[in-house]
């Protein structure tokens, strides 16, 4: 499947490489941080050791696609292990000119920074979907996205997601919303938009001044909300807290890349345990 099976008809010369040997390339510099022409030349090297006498693309093609190319995490309707998620965000460093300038002159440029949001399942520990925004965006404007339409019963959330908003948000889609309320929160006289006009963010309310802090979360096992950031320090440990790339575009496509990779790692992981036993 390296050479490109498809040809357009169009002026201009033929594609030589498919989207398949093209995103091998892409996953090969993601997984072992190699700029793209030290991505040419391992990959070269591989051929040579292989005695394969395939081209290779070169590293500026290879830069060339990489807006386009990537893994995709899996379908939602894929994840049957689990119906609870737990959500969080964290934030990755784009490395360029201005920090570079920063670190070697002391120059007062601003870093800057992509917001990643994930949802990750609690039983298999595998990123269910991932959305990549700019640092500004908060954590709620994605909340929405990261549920899956259907099969989820229980959102597992940390405090910078507390609203009515989004528990009716979450309720729609069939779940429950777990969120510790903000130290301050008080409750609300009813929600029009709920069945019997109570809402679920109340109910949190009230366990919580009933049971405490503690009493709360071991009631409703908000452990498992520590399975996102298990996940998030997996991608970090392996990957780094930095993006190669350094286009919007390209960082989109770099994270996502980059969570699927890591739910391949998982997938393997898992299965290695089955055989060990």
């Amino acid at each position: 499947a390296w050479q490109s099976p498809i040809q357009t008809g169009r002026q201009g010369s033929p594609r030589i490489y498919s989207d398949q040997a093209l995103t091998m390339c892409l996953v090969l510099r993601y997984i072992y941080s190699l700029p793209y022409r030290q991505t040419e030349g391992f990959i070269r090297s591989l051929f040579k050791m292989m005695k394969i006498n395939n081209r290779v693309p070169s590293y500026s093609y290879l830069c060339k696609k990489a807006s386009k190319l990537g893994l995709e995490l899996d379908k939602i309707d894929q994840i049957k292990s689990s119906e609870t998620i737990a959500i969080d965000a964290t934030g990755f460093k784009v490395v360029g000119k201005g920090q570079w300038n920063h670190s070697k002159h002391g120059s007062s440029g601003r870093k800057k920074w992509v917001k990643m949001h994930i949802s990750v399942d609690t039983k298999s520990q595998e990123i269910v979907s991932a959305v990549v925004t700019e640092s500004g965006v908060h954590d709620s404007q994605v909340f929405d996205e990261l549920i899956p339409p259907e099969g989820v019963r229980s959102v597992y959330a940390d405090k910078a997601y507390d609203s009515s908003e989004l528990h009716r948000k979450a309720n729609n889609k069939g779940a429950a919303a777990i969120i510790p309320p903000k130290e301050n929160a008080v409750l609300s006289s009813s929600d029009p938009d709920h069945p019997d006009g109570s809402n679920p963010r109340d109910d949190l309310i009230l366990l919580r001044e009933f049971h405490g802090d503690e009493g709360w979360k071991q009631l409703l096992n908000y452990g498992q909300r520590s399975f996102a950031e298990g996940a998030f320090s997996r991608l970090k440990r392996i990957f780094g807290e930095k993006t190669m790339c350094k286009s919007m575009t390209k960082i989109v496509r770099e994270l996502t890349t980059k969570a699927a990779i890591l739910n391949k790692m998982t997938q393997a992981h898992a299965m290695n345990r089955i055989l060990a036993s």
